[in-house]
């Protein structure tokens, strides 16, 4: 089959079957578009996964071709927060909807993408327009909170990103001015409402074989509250056989 230049390509690679069928048989009715089933076409929608990898591989291939010729990529997803919205402009996405939009939504969206402009649905502009003038979480803000929304506590979190207790305060005070959140888990509630959590990437564990034999010994009393942090030692053996270690006090690190 012969495309018309002047009409759109677009292939529709949704991972929700549903949604799919729904999308193109809306497209497959207007008369500047053409639904092709295989790349290249002008413009991908995609689901949020997909479209960020599309977006990604995109800006590699661009770098060496024409900007006109790019592969433009609509993404439609579920909930559109703030974070997830930032995210995908970032990685490149040039259109942002959200399920449920107006079939004239889905179609100016399409069409303002293929003239080269970026796209954000009424939702999605909402949620950027709200984060406007707000203060971002830092790197390790943002892995205290991942940390402290699964429940942990602050010697915990001290461990696991290897910082004292005192530290993790500090970004904790932090995170609850910055969101506007009164306790830990109001901060933690406001974060997941706004996407901010699934964003974070926290330190990989550092190897059993590196670990193996080492031991914390947490001083006793207030150490909680007052930051101390713990002091490392080393030793050749099990902590519970080193003479005069009390193992109550002796955690064992293990990924």
């Amino acid at each position: 089959m012969t495309l018309d230049p002047t009409r759109i390509q677009v292939s529709v690679e949704h991972a929700d079957p549903l949604v799919a069928i729904g999308l193109s048989t809306v497209l497959a009715q207007q008369p500047d578009i053409d639904l092709v089933t295989a790349r290249p076409a002008a413009i991908v929608i995609a689901d949020y996964a997909q479209g960020l990898t599309l977006a990604g591989m995109t800006r590699i291939r661009s770098r060496s071709a024409s900007a006109d010729v790019r592969m433009r990529v609509l993404v439609v997803a579920s909930q559109p927060r703030e974070q997830d919205v930032r995210s995908a402009l970032d990685a490149g996405v040039d259109g942002f909807l959200e399920l449920g939009c107006r079939v004239q939504e889905l179609l100016n969206g399409v069409r303002q993408v293929a003239r080269g402009s970026r796209y954000l649905s009424a939702a999605a502009a909402s949620r950027m327009a709200e984060s406007l003038g707000r203060s971002e979480l830092t790197q390790r803000e943002g892995e205290v909170l991942q940390l402290v929304a699964r429940g942990q506590s602050n010697k915990a979190i001290a461990l696991a990103l290897h910082i004292s207790i005192g530290t993790v305060k500090a970004h904790m005070k932090g995170v609850m001015g910055k969101l506007g959140a009164a306790t830990r888990t109001q901060a933690a509630s406001i974060a997941g409402e706004r996407g901010l959590l699934n964003h974070v990437n926290l330190p990989l564990a550092q190897s059993p074989t590196a670990e193996r034999g080492r031991a914390w010994s947490v001083p006793r009393g207030d150490g909680d509250a007052c930051g101390i942090e713990p002091q490392a030692h080393r030793h050749d053996g099990p902590a519970w056989e080193r003479p005069g270690a009390r193992p109550e006090n002796t955690f064992m690190l293990s990924s």
